[in-house]
């Protein structure tokens, strides 16, 4: 509940914004942003960026990711409560929640990063309270550095090669 009071005034604050701009353009002669925020409008205003058509990307682009975690935020605390101590059930839902999310809009890079990526992070914070063998691997003292590491390369992969998708999920 709190999240959503410091998130979504400013967000529709920001959408304002944007439909002021869009309304300014629109009487110098520029209708091309009008247009596009009344089609992306119902995306926008229910936090659905994320399964937009691509032509629309543009405006307020940044919001897919909000979009996302606002449905986080939600799934994942009612799995906990729902699913409590059942982690085998717990790990099996919260995967099969986010495929469907991603096979509702077909394939996104998207969506596959930012679902897969608070999803593992989520189920791997889970099962690192749950489980002390996962507790004393995460506090060997190399895998900061391997993780560093690992994260650097993918870094200079994804600058060398945009466009290979394995590089940019990270």
């Amino acid at each position: 509940m709190i999240v959503a009071l410091q998130i979504v005034p400013l967000y529709y604050l920001t959408f304002a914004g944007y439909v002021v701009a869009s309304l300014l353009l629109n009487k110098i002669g520029i209708t091309e942003h009008l247009l596009n925020l009344k089609s992306a409008a119902p995306y926008l205003l229910t936090f659905n960026f994320e399964y937009t058509p691509a032509e629309m990307s543009g405006i307020m682009g940044h919001a897919w990711t909000l979009g996302i975690e606002e449905k986080f935020y939600i799934l994942w605390p009612v799995l906990l409560v729902v699913l409590g101590r059942r982690h085998i059930v717990l790990l099996a839902s919260a995967t099969a929640i986010i495929l469907l999310l991603i096979w509702l809009k077909d394939f996104s890079t998207f969506l596959v990063r930012g679902y897969l990526g608070l999803g593992f992070g989520a189920v791997a914070a889970y099962l690192a309270k749950k489980r002390g063998d996962i507790r004393v691997a995460l506090g060997w003292k190399h895998l900061g550095i391997i993780a560093v590491i690992a994260s650097l390369i993918i870094y200079v992969l994804s600058l060398t090669s945009p466009n290979n998708f394995l590089w940019n999920i990270g």
